[in-house]
């Protein structure tokens, strides 16, 4: 379940059950169904994460179930889930997140997944709402093992954490 960071009086929920999507206007007394048939099923690790500066734009990431091997697309919905559509420049993505960017008004976007046919799973910026990605983690480094978790910080920009099982959280910076 998410709350929606930009409604005014706090009453916007979302919630994903495996197979629909739903949001509540009213604090979760009344449940309306939203998209299902274009999401991913089935899935261990679905995250809902919505956008912090914007109100009704929310984001779904579907991590790997454990013996998966090809990943899920990225799902966006500017409607407050009534749709969803995947973004065209993300080939598979575990994790979102926000933080951060220029302006309080434009965050930036944080993956953890594969873009532009890349092979192995690396950590991702987007400074423009997912239309261009710019990799920010070396792959061949197996700096995120066991990510469970991704997390932008909205108080400083470039600043992301990692959650890691087992491992701790690992705070990164780019530049």
């Amino acid at each position: 379940m998410e709350k929606d960071r930009q409604d005014p009086q706090g009453k916007t929920f979302y919630y994903y059950d495996g197979w629909t999507f739903y949001y509540s206007n009213d604090g979760g007394a009344n449940w309306n169904k939203g998209a299902s048939g274009k999401l991913p099923t089935w899935k261990v690790r679905p995250a809902i994460v919505s956008n912090p500066t914007k109100q009704n734009d929310v984001w779904m990431s579907f991590a790997r179930n454990p013996q998966e091997v090809e990943g899920n697309k990225l799902y966006h919905s500017t409607d407050g889930g009534k749709t969803f559509n995947p973004i065209a420049s993300v080939d598979t993505c575990e994790f979102i997140t926000f933080g951060k960017g220029d302006s309080d008004k434009k965050p930036y976007v944080y993956i953890f997944g594969r873009v532009a046919g890349e092979k192995k799973d690396a950590m991702y910026i987007s400074k423009n709402m997912g239309q261009t990605w710019k990799r920010i983690s070396n792959p061949e480094m197996l700096q995120f093992p066991g990510i469970t978790w991704l997390e932008g910080d909205m108080r400083q920009s470039n600043l992301v954490y990692a959650g890691l099982s087992g491992r701790g959280i690992m705070a990164g910076e780019t530049k």
